[in-house]
């Protein structure tokens, strides 16, 4: 596909997503910089499906990163305006969920909907919904002091998240897991190399 700049890809072990983005006078972004996602899947690395991220009325969708499930799509992106959370059937049409928290995090498909990861009031929560209209927070362990999450990752039975611990300045790696079943444990911290 010729001009497209390739941003990532993800795989739930039945299915990959890889996403990228071409300018087009017809994008998202400033005048001279405009630019439209295009997005691949497969089910077997070999034969790939082309899409162009769409929003239901037509509009362009720029898509930062995107998540893959047996279940779905789940993105965050713009139109234009700040990074909004969206989900996705098919990777062409996307539909904008409302965030739970300000900036939204990394959101993944589940068999229950769709499930994200925040901090609120300075501790990790992991937030579940069923269509983005409504989420329920399931608070984990905290102790004073301030969080930082760095990565999530899906696993099979729920989430991996690496975060940071700090409190005046001194930050230590932190490890969560969050099941299905609805926990949020505390892993531990996660020592120097």
């Amino acid at each position: 596909d010729p001009g497209v700049r390739f941003n990532g890809a993800r795989t739930d072990g039945s299915r990959v997503v890889a996403w990228g983005e071409k300018d087009a006078e017809d994008g998202v972004g400033a005048p001279g910089s405009r630019a439209i996602s295009i997005v691949w899947i497969s089910d077997d690395g070999l034969a790939w499906s082309r899409h162009e991220a769409r929003l239901p009325n037509g509009d362009p969708f720029r898509l930062a990163t995107v998540s893959v499930s047996r279940e779905g799509f789940a993105g965050l992106g713009s139109s234009g305006g700040p990074m909004q959370m969206a989900s996705s059937i098919d990777v062409g049409e996307w539909t904008l969920v409302d965030a739970p928290v300000q900036p939204p995090g990394l959101v993944f498909p589940s068999a229950g909907g769709l499930v994200t990861v925040g901090v609120v009031a300075g501790a990790p929560v992991v937030f579940v919904s069923r269509d983005g209209s409504d989420w329920r927070a399931i608070h984990g362990p905290a102790q004073p002091g301030q969080y930082r999450i760095g990565d999530v990752a899906r696993t099979a039975d729920g989430l991996v998240i690496v975060g940071a611990f700090g409190a005046q300045g001194n930050w230590d790696g932190l490890l969560w897991r969050w099941g299905m079943s609805g926990e949020l444990a505390d892993v531990g911290r996660l020592a120097p190399a």
